[in-house]
């Protein structure tokens, strides 16, 4: 449903009206797709084949089954850096895919065929166009198997989510539960199993289990879905009267944020907002091409209206902290693999772990601290209620049980995140918050960074000369002296800037005195 179509009036805003805005719009520029996909065919016999077996015929029987377990291997799971083979967590059996063979000439079109149907589902931009299928393992569930909630590991660069094609082989049980963002869906594999093949998909970072089979064998071909292509066209059109409300309220935002009066004094407006995403990315695939779903249509749809709003937009890494006692006694009050829960948060931090170039995931700034009351003002949320960080943390660091006491942890919650800046806005405000900071060598990098990005942009200059006068508005440490000595003789290898930019950064220096 489209939001109000009347602009929104030119009376300075709040800081929480603004917030409030920005972010109910943004929300409200929805995608048809969903987090998961299914579906189901009667017309599938891949003729599959497996080394060291043969061929397997359709429905699969129990002797063929047990046959291919004789020729698997106990599956293992990923656990931080460690590879683990636990059946109390995963207990499933595995075979690779450079073992299997689909010989049947039409597997290919029933695979392009279920494809189709999982990218339309999905909401994926171009459909199934830039999207590829890679084999990953032929699984055999027996009966009991199962596998407990986790999420995919991105396997192969490009990948976004799991296909999995469950043949015919008559089993009951097996029912995979997914859920996201609170909302939650059971699949299932096992009606009608005897006499068709069902399909299944979903996002990589979709929480998901697979129930235990109570019945027969469920035995699925899995694949790594992976983008190929570039950017697609945007999924709303520019002339949306939701994008034209939000161009609205961001030139305004952009036109009110350095107004200097007395009534503003006491309320400022941000110098950004940093709205929270749907999806949790990777280092590698935070970028435009490879955001999923809603995530992709509303970034989109804010780089469509940049410009006339006279804001920017990045794309970041946003990371909690939180350090406590934990809850039991022991390890053995603990499963295998779980993760350590707080009974009293005894510290927390917020901190902008990366902020990157949206058209190509570039690094521009990393590692800002953010203090509670930034960090409650500046992420934007659905009410005063809303966590943002919501959901099981990413990892942890143990501290071990010690004698009497109890232990401590520090577990971390990592999300990906939309920043968005007024015009008179830049990222230099970063900067600002990382000058104080103890680490030279992380403050030198974000500069050169942000030098480097405000040099290839058009009309960058007043954004260069704000951030080379940056340098002289407070102390800078011994090794971020030692870097900016390295200046004039243009020897800092990461430096792209010209000479000219090079000396005046140079000559800024020395008339702070920073440099002998």
């Amino acid at each position: 449903m489209a939001a109000d179509t009347e602009p929104q009036t030119s009376e300075p805003y709040r800081w929480d009206t603004l917030s409030h805005s920005v972010r109910s719009l943004l929300d409200s520029l929805d995608s048809e797709g969903s987090f998961c996909a299914q579906g189901s065919r009667e017309d599938i016999n891949p003729g599959l084949q497996v080394e060291g077996v043969g061929g397997i015929g359709m429905p699969i029987s129990a002797y063929d089954a047990q046959r291919l377990i004789r020729y698997s291997r106990q599956a293992p799971f990923g656990k931080g850096s460690e590879t683990i083979v636990d059946i109390t967590v995963r207990n499933t059996w595995e075979i690779d895919a450079a073992k299997i063979k689909c010989a049947h000439p039409k597997w290919p079109s029933i695979e392009q065929s279920i494809l189709d149907s999982v990218t339309s589902q999905l909401g994926i931009v171009g459909g199934s166009e830039f999207v590829k299928l890679e084999p990953y393992k032929l699984l055999i569930y027996g009966e009991g198997a199962m596998f407990k909630p986790h999420r995919d590991t991105e396997k192969a660069e490009g990948m976004f989510g799991t296909l999995v094609i469950a043949l015919s082989s008559p089993h009951q049980g097996g029912d995979v539960a997914v859920s996201f963002n609170g909302k939650q869906k059971v699949m299932e594999t096992s009606p009608d199993s005897a006499w068709s093949t069902s399909f299944l998909a979903w996002y990589g970072d979709v929480l998901h289990e697979v129930r235990p089979v109570t019945k027969g064998y469920r035995i699925v071909l899995t694949y790594n879905m992976m983008h190929t292509g570039p950017s697609a066209a945007p999924g709303i059109s520019e002339g949306d009267p939701r994008l034209v409300t939000l161009q609205s309220v961001l030139k305004d935002w952009s036109r009110d944020v350095d107004v200097d009066d007395e009534d503003r004094a006491s309320d400022p407006l941000p110098g950004y907002l940093i709205y929270m995403l749907e999806h949790q990315y990777t280092d590698e695939s935070l970028c435009l091409t490879k955001l999923k779903g809603r995530d992709r249509t509303r970034v989109e749809g804010v780089l469509s209206i940049g410009q006339a709003s006279d804001c920017e937009c990045f794309l970041a890494t946003i990371e909690k902290k939180e350090r406590g006692g934990c809850d039991g006694f022991g390890p053995e009050d603990y499963a295998p693999g779980e993760l350590h829960s707080i009974v009293d948060v005894e510290e927390q931090s917020v901190h902008i772990r990366s902020i990157v170039n949206v058209a190509d995931g570039n690094l521009i700034v990393e590692n800002v601290t953010l203090d509670d009351d930034e960090a409650e003002g500046l992420i934007m949320r659905k009410d005063e209620e809303d966590d943002p960080f919501e959901g099981e943390p990413c990892g942890e660091e143990f501290e071990g049980w010690t004698g009497n006491e109890g232990a401590r942890t520090t577990l971390w919650y990592r999300k990906s995140a939309l920043i968005i800046m007024p015009g008179r806005s830049n990222l230099g405000y970063f900067m600002a918050a990382a000058r104080d900071s103890e680490d030279g060598e992380c403050w030198s990098t974000n500069f050169c960074n942000l030098m480097n990005y405000y040099r290839k942009k058009r009309n960058s200059g007043g954004e260069l000369d704000y951030l080379v006068g940056l340098v002289c508005q407070g102390p800078i440490t011994p090794e971020g002296k030692e870097w900016l000595a390295l200046w004039p003789d243009g020897t800092w290898p990461k430096l792209e800037c010209s000479g000219d930019e090079i000396g005046a950064a140079a000559a800024a220096c020395l008339r702070a005195g920073w440099l002998d």
